[in-house]
């Protein structure tokens, strides 16, 4: 794809270690207590969570993982080869940012 047609271009392949999607969530612990992190999606199917700076975890998606919404704010990431199930839960929306 030559320069100008990736000027054009709706879709753009990012650059490696640079996210695809950053956002925030809350994230259910095993104690199932909700904590707000924030969220980093990149192409190669990782997705890592902070607090604050500090990186606290990271999940690897590959073909047997599976996402399914449980509620209207809320979905599950299943990871079975690390055992793994993440309950997602959208944050509330008079606490966020305004979009810009």
């Amino acid at each position: 794809m030559s320069s100008q047609e990736a000027e054009n271009s709706k879709f753009v392949i990012p650059e490696n270690g640079t996210p695809v999607l950053i956002g925030n969530m809350l994230k259910k612990n095993r104690y199932f207590m909700q904590q707000e992190r924030k969220f980093e999606l990149y192409a190669n199917g990782e997705i890592k969570y902070f607090h604050g700076t500090e990186q606290k975890g990271m999940m690897v998606l590959c073909n047997k993982s599976r996402a399914r919404k449980v509620s209207k704010a809320s979905f599950e990431i299943m990871l079975p080869d690390a055992g793994k199930t993440y309950i997602l839960i959208q944050c509330d929306l008079k606490k966020c940012p305004p979009k810009s």
